[in-house]
C-alpha cells in the first residue's frame, strides 16, 4: 500500500467515525481504538524482521497497547 492509499484509508476510517455525529465520546473513542490498532499492526507486521532486543521492546511496546486498548473500551 502506498503513502497516499493508507492516508486516504485512514481518513475515511475517521471519517465514518466522525460523520455521524451522533455520539461524539463514541465516535472518538472509535477513532482512538483505530489509531491504537494502527500501530498494533505495524507492530506485529515487522515483529519478525527484527532481532531478539528489539523484539522484546516491540512485545513491550504491544502490551502496553493493548492495555491501552483495554482502556479506551473502558471509558
Amino acid at each position: 500500500m502506498t503513502p497516499r492509499e493508507k492516508a486516504k484509508e485512514l481518513v475515511n476510517k475517521f471519517y465514518q467515525r466522525v460523520a455521524d455525529g451522533s455520539a461524539p465520546k463514541d465516535n472518538a473513542k472509535q477513532c482512538a481504538l483505530i489509531a491504537v490498532d494502527e500501530m498494533l499492526i505495524v507492530a506485529m507486521k515487522y515483529h519478525n524482521k527484527m532481532t531478539w532486543e528489539q523484539r522484546k521492546s516491540i512485545d513491550q511496546g504491544v502490551q502496553y497497547y493493548m492495555q491501552v486498548k483495554q482502556e479506551i473500551q473502558s471509558l
